[in-house]
């Protein structure tokens, strides 16, 4: 049986049968609507006329529902839930809830926690919780969906339809003396975070992965005790 919603000029028809499989009776039906008794019968054989089937067997008193009538009864009712779902989202489309974001150590300075609060403050229902983590870490949280959204740091080459934006590293050395990458590993020891930070990752992998390259002098996350350390000619960052 296919219901043609388009034949409706509202569930009015549908609410009557959901009704009558209730209440058992036309007449209880028109008590609860309220409607007379001929009006509601007449909602039941329109609803018959566009299924073009028979969905009460009046030979029997009261009526019952037919096998075609137990079925528009069971699609009626889906289609009713559904109708009220889309009221209730159309009535109330404004996010809420809590929204739970990922931020890569890399990115997570004032300016960028403040644009993600920011945001969210246009949506005063939502609830902003944010984490922040390495972008492995966040990625495996995201795919667990423990995170609704993750903003994370990947390799210029890795394939992504949804980047926001280009990240540039730069070595940074006390005296301002210049260093080419290709020597870099070779001379120089180095402040770095602790593993698996993503830059870390990828200084690796530009001096071709041997770690014994680099002499690390110190894994400190903070940024500001990085540069503090660097400016005191103890490595570079």
């Amino acid at each position: 049986m296919i219901m043609h919603l388009e034949y409706f000029d509202d569930a009015g028809e549908l609410r009557t049968l959901v009704l009558f499989a209730e209440e058992g009776s036309i007449q209880n039906v028109a008590r609860r609507l309220p409607l007379t008794q001929p009006a509601v019968t007449r909602q039941i054989q329109r609803l018959e006329e566009m299924l073009g089937t028979t969905l009460l067997d009046r030979r029997q008193k009261p009526p019952r529902l037919t096998a075609a009538g137990s079925e528009a009864l069971a699609r009626a009712k889906h289609i009713l839930a559904s109708v009220q779902a889309l009221k209730a989202f159309a009535a109330d489309a404004e996010p809420q809830g809590v929204l739970r974001v990922g931020l890569a150590h890399g990115l997570s300075d004032a300016s960028v926690a403040g644009a993600i609060a920011g945001a969210a403050a246009a949506f005063p229902k939502l609830s902003l919780r944010l984490k922040t983590g390495w972008s492995a870490e966040l990625i495996e949280q995201f795919e667990r969906g423990q995170l609704d959204a993750a903003i994370v740091l990947r390799p210029a080459d890795h394939q992504c339809s949804d980047a926001l934006g280009i990240e540039r590293l730069c070595i940074v050395q006390a005296g301002g003396t210049e260093t080419h990458l290709a020597d870099a590993g070779t001379h120089m020891s180095w402040v770095l975070s602790p593993e698996p930070c993503d830059a870390r990752q990828k200084l690796l992998s530009s001096l071709g992965g041997e770690r014994h390259r680099l002499v690390v002098a110190a894994e400190i996350q903070d940024p500001a005790m990085q540069m503090e350390w660097v400016r005191r000619g103890h490595a570079s960052a």
